[in-house]
């Protein structure tokens, strides 16, 4: 009983084809497809510099974190993601994520090389 609730409750129909989708939402997603390339351009080459920025620190023995060096950026990216109309919670979570890739490069172990999969 539970799955043909589920069928019902989502539009389908056993045996029935999927509708058809919208020409527009496929030129839509076909932007988002090569935006999505883009940005994961971007932040490999990010990632280099941070790796970069990791060896030169270590030639001179300075930390991988340079708090002060961090909120400074946080500031001026939060700020910056605003203008642009993004969320302040989405602003802040990607940066935080961006910012531990970039002490993971950093550091004198490297990348992780853990496999990870979807």
């Amino acid at each position: 009983m539970k799955a043909e609730e589920n069928l019902e409750n989502s539009g389908k129909h056993p045996g029935s084809a999927a509708p058809e989708q919208p020409k527009e939402l496929d030129q839509l997603r076909a932007k988002i497809d090569a935006l999505d390339q883009l940005i994961l351009s971007h932040f490999a080459a990010r990632m280099e510099v941070a790796q970069k920025i990791g060896e030169v620190k270590r030639e001179h023995q300075l930390s991988v974190h340079q708090g002060e060096r961090w909120l400074a950026v946080l500031e001026s990216r939060f700020h910056l993601g605003q203008t642009m109309g993004l969320r302040p919670q989405f602003i802040h979570k990607l940066l935080e994520l961006v910012h531990e890739e970039s002490k993971n490069r950093q550091s004198p172990w490297g990348e992780e090389t853990e496999a990870y999969t979807i």
